[in-house]
Order: structure tokens, then sequence, then C-alpha cells
């Protein structure tokens, strides 16, 4: 078992990993959460503590919830970005979100956790799938804490905040200014809970597959190098196939 002196250490957040996750048997032994330890308030304040207390009692607690709710906020963003509003109307837009936003999300978790797996095992991690798709899922509490401003955003403005036009805004000075105000809290929001997802997520990796948080940052980076050759050799494969069928059918 952990000696007591590797449990009190657990109270601080930037610890180096110790001890093995299943080697906690009960809620008294995680310190500094408390008696009935609540993750959604501690992940804030003590990630890796959390993380470790997670996946030693229930490493499925929310993960489905939380991976779904990142994709709604995605589709949502993405449908922003691409003005899908000039050609949807705003009902389909927030049914996709809906229906669809969920399942990818669920596929980010899964696959972004087989990657980042495969790459861990790489520098003596321990390649745990589950406690890797936990920390990715947990990861994201403070940011998912910005879809509150889909709730103003939707009321106030509707389908023109997914248009590249905004006639009725434009022409409503108050409209225009709170839109504007709006648009500049959620971009300081985001800018800080987004970073402090990553520090939850970095000292979460860290914790599960037990390494620094710097070790996971350089494997975290590593992945994503990694995901993009895979996606640039499978292009290339595709154009390969369609290059050689289009020769095929001209010869």
């Amino acid at each position: 078992m952990v000696t007591d002196d590797e449990y009190d250490d657990l109270e601080n957040p930037y610890r180096a990993p110790v001890g093995r996750h299943d080697e906690i048997v009960t809620k008294r032994e995680v310190p500094g959460l408390g008696p009935d330890p609540n993750p959604w308030k501690t992940i804030w304040r003590r990630p890796r503590a959390t993380i470790r207390y997670l996946v030693a009692t229930d490493p499925t607690r929310s993960v489905m919830l939380l991976a779904g709710l990142n994709g709604i906020n995605s589709s949502l963003s993405r449908a922003v970005e691409r003005n899908a509003g000039d050609v949807l109307p705003l009902a389909a837009i927030l049914g996709i979100a809906l229906l669809l936003g969920p399942i990818g999300g669920i596929i980010w978790l899964y696959l972004g956790g087989a990657l980042l797996r495969w790459v861990s095992g790489w520098f003596g991690g321990r390649r745990q799938a589950e406690p890797i798709r936990t920390v990715l899922a947990w990861s994201l509490v403070p940011l998912l804490t910005t879809m509150v401003f889909w709730i103003p955003q939707l009321l106030l403005f509707g389908q023109e905040m997914f248009q590249s036009e905004m006639p009725r805004v434009e022409s409503d000075p108050a409209l225009l200014n709170t839109m504007v105000a709006l648009g500049g809290v959620e971009v300081v929001a985001i800018l800080v809970l987004g970073i402090w997802s990553l520090v939850i997520y970095l000292h979460g990796l860290g914790e599960v597959e037990g390494y620094s948080a710097w070790k996971a940052l350089g494997v975290t980076i590593l992945s994503g190098f990694v995901f993009v050759l895979i996606a640039l050799g499978i292009v290339l494969i595709i154009v390969l196939l369609i290059g050689g069928a289009i020769a095929g059918f001209r010869g």
C-alpha cells in the first residue's frame, strides 16, 4: 500500500506521480478531496488527486457525458466559423449539433485516447486506455463551462450568429454592442479556462501514465505530429487510388 507520506503528498496537484491507482480502495485514502469527494469541484484545484481518485473508483464516471458535451460545443463552434446559417435554418444547425455532435465527441475520445496510449508507450508510459480517456474527458470541465455563452447568444442573435451577414444585429446599436461585449468576455474565458483545462490534462496524463506533466506535454506534441503524418498518409493513399482508377478507366 501507499505510505501516509505519499497520501499527504497527494494534496499537491503538481507533485510527481506516486504509487498505483488500484491502491486507493476507500474515499478516505485521498487527502485533500474531503470525506465525500465531488470531482466536479476538486478537478479545478486538485487535478492529480482527483484523476487518481476517479481512476481508482470509477474511471468511466461522466466520461461519455463530457465527451458528448465537447462534441456539441465543437459542432456549434464549427457552424459559426463556417457560416452554416447561410445555407441551413437554425433548427437544422441545432439538431445536427445535438444529434451528431455527441457522436463526434465520443469518436474523438476513443481515437485520441488510442493515439496517446500508443505514443505514451514509447516513453515508458503505462498505456492504460481507460484512464487516459478519463483524463481526456475530465480535463475538459473548465473549458466546457464556456458553453453557458451559447444561451444568451442563441436567445439574442438566433440564426444571425451563424450567418456571414447580420442585418438585424448591425441595425440595432444596443444589440451590436451586446454581441461585441459578449464575444469579448467569451474569448477571454475560453483563453483562461482553456489554459486551465490544458494544465489539468497534462497533470492528469502524467498521473495515469506515471511521468511528469512536462513529459506529458512532449507526448502530446509528438502525438499531434503522428496524427498529422497518419492523416497525410491516408490522403496520399486515397489520391493514389483515385489516380490509379482514373488512369485505368482512361486506358
